[in-house]
């Protein structure tokens, strides 16, 4: 999904998407893939939500912030 989003962004010229962001509510997930980065999705761990669960994020390459 993330290389598919990445590729045919319809917004690129005009910047609207930089990224994308994910809500890991999965128990096994969560418990089991703990790393901050996880290999071959780059997906990096920036907090909790109230409710505890992981939420990761993603920059499409070329992004400003």
């Amino acid at each position: 999904t993330r290389d598919f989003l990445e590729t045919s962004r319809p917004d690129e010229e005009d910047g609207t998407c930089v990224g994308m962001l994910m809500i890991v509510r999965n128990d096994t997930i969560r418990k089991v893939w703990r790393k901050a980065i996880w290999p071959g999705t780059e997906m990096v761990y920036i907090g909790d939500t109230p409710q505890g669960d992981q939420m990761r994020i993603y920059y499409f390459k070329g992004a400003e912030v």
